[in-house]
């Protein structure tokens, strides 16, 4: 099995005490990633397009509580955005 595509890493920080904890994910073909508050959040999506160039797709979002539709920033292609 070879190197992933893709990777991601999240870390969190507790109230009570300041404990770190980390998460990280690998992705071939894709992946994406929901960072949120209760009331607002950014979601990213990462993909290959037809050309083979990285790209991901970022939106903002309601946050955990939801209800409205995610709302899309941009979409970086290789290192430029559109």
């Amino acid at each position: 099995m070879g190197k992933s595509r893709f990777y991601s890493s999240a870390h969190g920080v507790t109230a009570v005490g300041g404990i770190t904890t980390e998460a990280t994910r690998a992705g071939n073909g894709g992946i994406s990633g929901h960072i949120r508050g209760w009331n607002s959040g950014i979601k990213v999506v990462g993909y290959i397009d037809s050309k083979d160039r990285d790209c991901f797709a970022v939106y903002v979002t309601a946050g955990s509580h939801g209800g409205e539709k995610d709302k899309m920033v941009g979409i970086l292609v290789g290192k430029e955005w559109t």
